[in-house]
């Protein structure tokens, strides 16, 4: 299965790169559908090659999934785009999803990558002033992200 993401092209199988995070399923909104569709695909397209598969809620450079399942989704993931879910989040909602998402996840068959911090449900921290923030990304993008 040829992996893609915004950084590489993974050749995951057992005899190339065994494990890659699962993108596809970090970035799918919480609704049932979409939730089934990925996993399924997840299932069957690593399971045709031998690779285990992973799942992956929250990483170094989204939103974390506390405060973005309680956000409407501004449109659907693309490899390679930014992504910022729209309006702000619903954070008693979020917690009750992200509980959710978190026993779905390590109800999956395969690995799970947990994000430092994750395991508290910790929301996305959006209100701190510009004069604190180091992050490079919000450097090189000249203070706008």
């Amino acid at each position: 299965m040829i992996i893609h993401n915004s950084r590489s092209t993974f050749d995951t199988r057992p005899s190339g790169l065994h494990t890659a995070f699962n993108f596809d399923y970090l970035m799918t909104d919480w609704n049932t559908p979409d939730l089934r569709a990925v996993i399924n695909s997840t299932l069957t397209a690593l399971g045709a090659v031998g690779a285990p598969t992973t799942w992956v809620m929250s990483k170094h450079d989204v939103m974390r999934h506390a405060s973005r399942y309680g956000c409407k989704p501004a449109k659907k993931w693309v490899a390679n785009e930014s992504y910022v879910p729209a309006g702000p989040a619903d954070l008693e909602l979020g917690t009750w999803r992200a509980r959710a998402a978190a026993l779905l996840t390590l109800a999956l068959p395969g690995g799970a990558y947990v994000y430092q911090g994750e395991e508290l449900g910790p929301p996305e921290v959006e209100d701190l002033p510009g004069s604190v923030l180091q992050d490079p990304v919000w450097e090189r993008s000249g203070h706008t992200d």
